[in-house]
């Protein structure tokens, strides 16, 4: 059995969000979600991972082809060694392995999911690229099979990995503190930080943060080797691409992973110092972000740890009103069309109905709506907006006069004479607005339709598209590709009943524009819709292309 959720002993509390690629690879964690833990009893030595993303294949049956595992590092009489545990499912192994200090296996079982191996969703959600969901990975070994090894008395380290393939580490690579080691000082870390507690992505803020850190052993102990690690959120770009410090002697900060460390020395008892680092900028990330999580390393003292400055970062476009307008006009002629009826919907809900003359307009909040089109002698059209930008939009909607035979569409798609029960033509407009670093020399950006499916409840027809923006840009001279998905869901409501009818569609990418201001990156596309509902056994005809309808 595995250790109950409030077994486990936390070991590695911080380990930063590096969007690492897959997002399986990646471990994450911080003090409220520590990032590894570990658990010893009578049998097994069991340890878990904390992943920013799932481990699984699609199936859910069968782990990704890939290698995580820990490392046991001691010294056998001043000469360092290790054994490491691999759950190893990359080439053609799939099992749970021991490795002695040679890198010889010196036990090996079959990965059994659920009974030496467990995947289960994590209590947090860090932010990745491609998956919100975090995951632990959990996995135990027995203890006999260490050569005898002396957990209970002997110094050690665990280092948790992941990578790619069972020779190597070349993915992550952390390390906690001593296990069983014996400590005779005290440390204590504070810290305020002032400023905004609530701002918008991509727009620039400033704060002020003070660490202090204090030696409040009960004994008169000299705390050796003080080293604060302060992880500012990663996803916060300063502005000239560096925090103000005070004092600079001793601290060095690392940009790319927005890291400082802070070399104190040593502490006297009741001494303390403190380091004062001013922020200007933004951040990239929405939701409940923190500007500043620290612990607190020496020799002689178990780590400490603080967290504060607790930020909600809101999207772009929160509090924003759009003003969706056009005309709506024959498809063929170009004339304005009048009395049209149009509902408005958010989501499957019907929200507004009204009658336009010749142009339509809506104030909308950001979301997700269809708009449904209908005049007498036309064939209905939908819209659905996707808006999360704070632009306005114009788009001029084109009805199609129904003719007496069917023959109109792709020829890709199969058409029955006289038996289509339902007709669906629409557009999908994707409109938002996305936050990158300001120093990105931006050159272009692609939309792929990743995934599309549908399903059909009653008289709505839910529409499913997975959007993969592909952004393109350089840092430093050098092409970096980001990767943003979107999930995009679009209710239409069905006018005939047409359950158990067969449904044949086509989308096509129509249109894509985009532009950067500052680190705001724009960026609109229009999918073309068009959906069939007929009767299965009729006669085939040929259609032809419609052009702009």
């Amino acid at each position: 059995m595995f250790p109950n959720d409030n077994q486990w002993i936390t070991y590695i509390k911080v380990a930063e969000p590096k969007n690492e690629s897959p997002c399986w690879s990646d471990i994450v964690g911080d003090i409220t979600y520590p990032a590894t833990y570990y658990y010893i009893d009578n049998d097994d030595i069991s340890f878990r991972i904390r992943l920013n993303g799932d481990p699984l294949k699609n199936n859910k049956n069968e782990l990704k082809e890939f290698v995580w595992g820990v490392e046991i590092n001691y010294k056998d009489n001043s000469t360092p060694k290790k054994y490491t545990v691999r759950v190893n499912s990359s080439g053609n192994n799939y099992k749970l392995q021991i490795l002695d200090n040679s890198g010889l296996i010196i036990y090996q079982e079959d990965i059994t999911l659920g009974t030496n191996v467990r995947v289960i969703k994590a209590d947090s959600n860090f932010p990745c690229p491609n998956n919100d969901d975090d995951f632990f990975l959990d996995f135990k070994v027995p203890k006999n099979k260490f050569n005898g090894f002396d957990f209970k008395n002997t110094v050690f380290k665990l280092c948790y990995f992941t990578s790619t393939q069972d020779n190597v580490i070349n993915k992550e690579y952390i390390c906690g503190d001593d296990i069983n080691q014996q400590f005779d000082g005290e440390l204590e870390i504070k810290k305020t930080v002032e400023g905004p507690t609530d701002i918008k992505e991509c727009i620039e803020g400033y704060w002020k943060a003070t660490i202090t850190v204090k030696n409040i052993s009960e004994e008169e102990v000299t705390v050796t080797n003080v080293v604060v690690t302060d992880y500012i959120n990663n996803s916060f770009v300063f502005v000239d691409g560096y925090p103000i410090l005070s004092p600079t002697t001793g601290v060095t900060f690392d940009s790319t992973t927005n890291i400082l460390t802070w070399n104190v020395g040593n502490l006297a008892k009741d001494e303390e110092k403190t380091l004062t680092i001013e922020f200007k900028g933004h951040f990239l990330v929405t939701g409940e972000q923190y500007l500043n999580t620290a612990e607190a390393k020496a020799d002689n003292v178990e780590t400490v740890y603080v967290t504060e400055g607790k930020i909600d970062v809101l999207p772009i476009y929160e509090g924003a009103i759009i003003k969706l307008e056009g005309k709506i006009l024959d498809c063929k002629t170009n004339v304005p069309l009048e009395d049209v009826t149009v509902k408005l919907y958010q989501g499957c809900t019907l929200i507004l109905t009204a009658i336009f003359d010749k142009k339509y307009s809506f104030n909308l909040v950001p979301g997700i709506y269809t708009i449904i089109f209908e005049k007498d002698g036309y064939y209905t059209k939908f819209i659905a907006p996707i808006l999360y930008t704070t632009e306005n939009l114009s788009y001029d909607v084109k009805l199609l006069k129904k003719e007496v035979i069917t023959s109109f569409c792709n020829t890709n798609i199969d058409i029955f004479v006289d038996r289509i029960l339902e007709r669906i033509d629409g557009n999908i407009l994707f409109n938002k607005v996305l936050c990158s670093g300001e120093e990105k020399e931006f050159e272009c950006g692609c939309d792929i339709i990743d995934e599309f499916r549908y399903e059909q409840f009653g008289n709505r027809l839910k529409l499913y598209f997975k959007i993969e923006k592909n952004i393109v840009y350089k840092t430093d001279g050098v092409k970096n590709l980001n990767i943003n998905i979107t999930d995009i869901e679009v209710c239409y409501a069905i006018s005939t009943q047409i359950c158990g009818k067969e449904f044949k569609y086509k989308y096509v990418p129509k249109k894509y524009t985009f532009c950067k201001d500052c680190c705001k990156l724009y960026n609109f596309f229009d999918i073309e819709f068009k959906g069939f509902f007929v009767e299965p056994m009729d006669i085939l005809i040929k259609g032809e292309v419609e052009s702009d309808c």
